[in-house]
């Protein structure tokens, strides 16, 4: 997690005066964020895909810049930037942290934050009409709101209640109020809400349905991200628009919500900013259910660097002779890959915690074919 703290910092050093880059980094992070100082994979091919509309040829040299700066990041570590830099990453190491310290039921404790998040987004969205102490009031009635959400998560009645309180608010503010921009906000929110906490009271049944789904597609649930991926540059080509950077989840939580704090009183909603929010809210519940869920089945980043796993000059290596198939490795692994048949998986972030669970010396690191650690 050092690692990941340090690489986000030097990702946001835009914030002291330091200009752009112009480098891509190999990792998640959003461009929109305040003071970055470098691109996200995803933006320029975005932004290349479009451009081939406008230039070709200047599409072609960014798509040889992308390719080329990746691919080197992938030639010396593989994935190894998923699992030692992207902030995404970080997010999710440090909520397993806190959910092996912490006895709370952390997915509805977040649920109920949510909705009390609802009630200080008031007073920063609209501070020339809401300010002073009904901010305060905000805030409090957020902490009641937690508590009291916790026990009401308990009951799939009071939630399919709460999604339909949502829905009717979003109907009515869209239908018939002139300014629908908070109605609207509240209501997508409840809704987003009240499906996190069906989803969580159905768990077993929603991961059932889910693998019949993809199973009917034939897909293995680690391919999804590839078929994110597939989809970004040809949504960007046919609409001419960024449709993944304006809906992508990830962005509205290290972009779009510091923007907000930053500069409440500049905000204006745009178009994908409820869809962005509500997306928002799956993408939390997400990675609350399931451990490095962002990097196992949905991250296109993850996608574009999985197949540099097999040529990186650094790697994984498992010495059979001293293993005693004990499985802390495969316990230890975030990424649920077989570590004693280990064999360049692309799905291995290069983390490391298997070879840090192996107590007979059965897991290192290589480089170039020699052991490291």
């Amino acid at each position: 997690m050092t690692s990941q703290i340090i690489f986000l910092f030097l990702s946001i050093l835009g914030v002291v005066g330091l200009a752009n880059t112009g480098l891509i980094y190999p990792y998640f992070f959003c461009t929109a964020c305040p003071g970055h100082t470098g691109a996200c994979p995803l933006w320029v091919l975005e932004v290349s895909s479009i451009e081939l509309w406008l230039d070709p040829r200047v599409a072609i040299v960014n798509f040889f810049y992308l390719l080329g700066l990746l691919g080197v990041a992938g030639f010396l570590v593989g994935r190894g930037f998923c699992g030692w830099a992207c902030p995404v990453g970080f997010l999710q190491e440090a909520y397993a942290k806190v959910r092996k310290t912490i006895p709370l039921d952390l997915p509805k404790a977040v649920s109920s934050i949510v909705v009390g998040g609802i009630l200080i987004s008031v007073p920063l969205g609209y501070p020339t009409i809401i300010t002073g102490y009904l901010g305060l009031v905000g805030i409090v009635l957020a902490i009641l709101g937690f508590f009291g959400l916790v026990v009401l998560y308990k009951s799939s009645i009071l939630n399919l209640f709460l999604l339909l309180i949502g829905f009717s608010t979003l109907l009515a503010s869209v239908m018939y109020l002139d300014y629908p921009e908070f109605p609207a906000f509240l209501g997508l929110m409840l809704c987003g809400v009240a499906l996190m906490g069906l989803v969580y009271n159905h768990l077993a049944s929603v991961k059932e349905g889910i693998k019949s789904l993809l199973g009917t597609l034939h897909l293995k649930p680690t391919q999804v991200k590839y078929v994110v991926l597939i989809m970004i540059p040809i949504t960007s080509l046919a609409l001419r628009e960024m449709l993944f950077t304006d809906l992508d989840p990830v962005g509205g939580l290290i972009a779009t919500l510091p923007t907000l704090l930053i500069d409440p009183s500049g905000w204006q909603s745009g178009t994908f900013f409820w869809p962005k929010m509500f997306l928002l809210v799956i993408f939390i519940l997400f990675i609350l259910l399931i451990s490095r869920g962002w990097c196992k089945y949905l991250c296109p980043i993850g996608a574009m660097m999985a197949p540099t796993n097999k040529i990186s000059i650094t790697d994984i290596n498992i010495n059979h002779d001293k293993c005693v198939k004990c499985k802390k490795c495969n316990k230890a692994c975030p990424m649920n890959i077989d570590v004693m048949n280990y064999d360049r998986s692309l799905e291995c972030v290069r983390c490391g915690r298997c070879v840090d669970a192996c107590k007979f010396d059965a897991a290192h690191f290589n480089l170039l074919d020699k052991q490291i650690k």
